[in-house]
């Protein structure tokens, strides 16, 4: 049984991957170092090295918070909904699913409801949580984000399905006990990687969400029981 789902918001939900691309040679910039091209950061992006880019004399957690807070300093007009995620929100809401959208940028949530608002999802989301009031902690860490979208949403992180496509999705998923914790394919990290943090389930997108539930809860879906 399950109550709401938890979904990450940058490459589960929106592609905003050269975004991503061009805030990261900005820090690189600011910070001292050179910029890379776009074919370099793809595979170092896919392969979880761009730390290998950042000037040695830079605190890595340094450069990646100063990257989160300026995540949307950028915002491009190719930015679109993952293929079949307005769809598969709609079809949640409908069967009264609590949803909340997280992200590691740490920005005022009126941000992230803007663009889920361009994006035509906001009227299926009921709770947004950023990194914004997030302590210094580990790095890229979302246990306190996953834990403050389910007190958001009124409903206990063990009854929560968290998706998400990067590793600190998962991990942080596993360690607050998540319903189940399932991986996407659409932020370039294989499924080796997402299974090696402890992906219950790795779909290609979200568009495969449903199939996914419908099988694991059929009583449920079925049924509505909550």
């Amino acid at each position: 049984m399950f109550r709401a789902v938890i979904f990450d918001l940058d490459q589960t939900l929106i592609i905003t991957l050269n975004r991503f691309y061009k805030v990261f040679n900005l820090m690189l910039v600011e910070f001292g170092g050179d910029e890379i091209d776009w074919d370099t950061f793809i595979k170092h992006y896919a392969d979880d090295t761009l730390n290998v880019f950042i000037p040695k004399n830079v605190s890595i957690k340094t450069f990646w918070r100063t990257f989160l807070y300026r995540y949307n300093d950028v915002e491009l007009e190719d930015e679109a909904p993952i293929p079949g995620a307005i769809d598969v929100l709609s079809r949640l809401k409908e069967m009264n699913i609590k949803i909340a959208v997280v992200t590691g940028r740490a920005v005022n949530e009126g941000y992230i409801w803007r663009e889920l608002k361009r994006h035509g999802m906001a009227d299926y989301v009921d709770c947004v949580v950023t990194s914004k009031d997030q302590d210094d902690g580990e790095l890229f860490s979302k246990d306190e984000i996953f834990r403050k979208a389910a007190k958001c949403l009124g409903v206990p992180i063990s009854k929560c399905i968290v998706v998400g496509d990067y590793w600190p999705d998962i991990k942080s998923g596993k360690a607050v006990n998540a319903k189940m914790v399932i991986g996407v394919l659409t932020g370039f990290m294989t499924r080796v990687q997402l299974e090696k943090y402890g992906a219950d389930v790795v779909i290609d997108s979200v568009a495969d969400l449903l199939d996914v539930l419908s099988s694991y809860f059929v009583k449920d879906l079925t049924e509505g029981s909550f």
